[in-house]
């Protein structure tokens, strides 16, 4: 009786260090979303450090007159897609440059039943630029997206980037 007490004490403490064991990996090794524009800075800097090559069109930090500023950036911890989205409205004649820009970029026509970005929808009224799409990737495992719209009647910019 006694050893089947040792067995069943050994074994609940066995799982019960695993468990706790799990429950700190997961808060030190996956990351979580955000949606703090000043942590655009860090992350642009973290691309831009290991050489993501979907980031290219990604503006090096937020325009200093840039308005209603929303970002959005979840990593894609595990088998999670990874989803950027930052957003913000300026000047007419600083949106007339990025449509300029946007336009003189080769874009890529995705099939029309796939919406991109497909987490996070731009609404009809913007001119969305697909630069690159999962049709035009690779070999490889991974699925991505990225490009930029722009709205030039509110003066909104949409940046976007999508890995799954």
């Amino acid at each position: 009786m006694k050893r089947w007490l040792l067995i069943f004490v050994a074994i609940a403490s066995v799982l019960l260090l695993t468990l706790i064991g799990l429950r700190w990996l997961g808060q030190k090794a996956i990351p979580e979303a955000t949606t703090d524009p000043a942590q655009y800075a860090n992350v642009f800097a973290e691309f831009h450090r290991t050489g993501y090559p979907h980031s290219s069109h990604l503006p090096s930090s937020i325009p200093p007159s840039a308005t209603n500023v929303q970002f959005f950036y979840d990593p894609g911890a595990l088998q999670g897609a990874m989803q950027l989205q930052l957003r913000y409205h300026l000047p007419p004649s600083q949106v007339q440059s990025i449509l300029r820009d946007a336009v003189s970029r080769p874009t890529s026509q995705p099939a029309a039943s796939r919406q991109l970005p497909r987490f996070r929808p731009i609404p009809s009224t913007f001119r969305n630029f697909i630069f690159a799409a999962w049709e035009d990737k690779p070999s490889g495992d991974k699925e991505w997206s990225y490009g930029v719209a722009v709205d030039p009647t509110s003066g909104e910019i949409i940046y976007w980037l999508e890995e799954s």
